[in-house]
């Protein structure tokens, strides 16, 4: 059997503080800043996504787990 948890309803939102902004996915790990804790998912999106001051980038995501 399998369980999923996602963030629907509290979505993570990334706000762009500059123009000529280009995204190509995105990913979740462990911690907020810095370069170590452990990564648990990465997906480019299917093309990039511009973004200018000001405009918002609102993500989804869904994991699901299975038992063996």
């Amino acid at each position: 059997s399998s369980q999923s948890v996602d963030n629907v309803g509290n979505e993570a939102e990334f706000t762009s503080s500059s123009d000529s902004n280009s995204v190509g996915g995105a990913f979740l790990a462990g911690v907020n800043t810095g370069t170590t804790g452990i990564l648990y998912a990465g997906a480019a999106f299917g093309s990039n996504k511009p973004l200018d001051t000001g405009e918002t980038l609102t993500t989804t995501a869904t994991f699901t787990a299975a038992s063996a």
